[in-house]
């Protein structure tokens, strides 16, 4: 019996998993055969934020506690019943979903192999968490939703730490641009190589 990879894609503000629309295109199904699961948040709140909340400037605050956990059971009930690689279990996130990935990425090292975050944003001093995981990572210089300074902090204290991030910048297109990185069949070869264990 053949297993699959798992990719998890967190959806933004916009409610668009991009991850899981570029997955579902004919060439990625055909060359890429995993499973998607795309998860949904209550309105009122975060995938997950860091500790200090204060870091990340945020744009609003949400009543509701981080959602992840309850993602992370998701995941494991999916695992159970479907035929699931689970060292080949990835989260992927644009804006919103970015912060999540991350903070999924820190909090989670034992289910997740490795994320791509598109304008996300987390806080810098938690950087050296992520050693040892696998992510990539896509922001334009121009964001105005999720500062660049923030995110060039947070690449700079991983790689400190010993960590090997993919960090790609853009100079324009503001918070959507890096969208588009999901299209790439190079990205996900990348991606489906890393392996958890």
């Amino acid at each position: 019996s053949h297993s699959y990879p798992l990719v998890v894609a967190l959806y933004g503000a916009s409610g668009r998993a991009y991850s899981a629309y570029a997955l579902a295109s004919p060439v990625l199904r055909k060359r890429y055969p995993v499973f998607v699961m795309v998860p949904l948040e209550p309105k009122r709140a975060y995938w997950a934020r860091p500790k200090n909340k204060d870091s990340i400037g945020l744009p609003w605050s949400l009543s509701y506690p981080d959602y992840i956990p309850n993602v992370m059971a998701a995941i494991h009930d999916v695992e159970r019943q479907t035929a699931i690689d689970k060292s080949h279990i990835y989260m992927t996130g644009h804006s919103l979903g970015g912060m999540g990935t991350i903070g999924a990425l820190i909090r989670y090292p034992e289910t997740l192999a490795g994320g791509i975050v598109t304008a996300g944003t987390w806080d810098a001093s938690e950087g050296g968490f992520i050693k040892g995981q696998s992510v990539a990572s896509c922001h334009a210089a121009d964001d105005r939703s999720y500062r660049i300074s923030v995110m060039r902090a947070f690449v700079e204290t991983a790689r400190r730490a010993g960590a090997h991030p993919v960090y790609t910048e853009l100079k324009r297109g503001g918070h959507g641009v890096c969208a588009a990185f999901y299209n790439s069949p190079r990205l996900w070869q990348w991606l489906l190589m890393q392996k958890r264990g």
